[in-house]
């Protein structure tokens, strides 16, 4: 079974680390794609 893990481009750039903090954030109760479009 194959997940395309390699094809992630989170490895990428500033990716890991903008995700890293979308996921820490404490206030936002929603799920990771609404932080997105908050943060954006």
């Amino acid at each position: 079974m194959s997940f395309r893990e390699d094809a992630s481009h989170i490895r990428t750039g500033h990716a890991a680390h903008n995700l890293l903090l979308l996921r820490r954030e404490p206030t936002a109760k929603d799920g990771l794609a609404t932080r997105r479009k908050q943060a954006g």
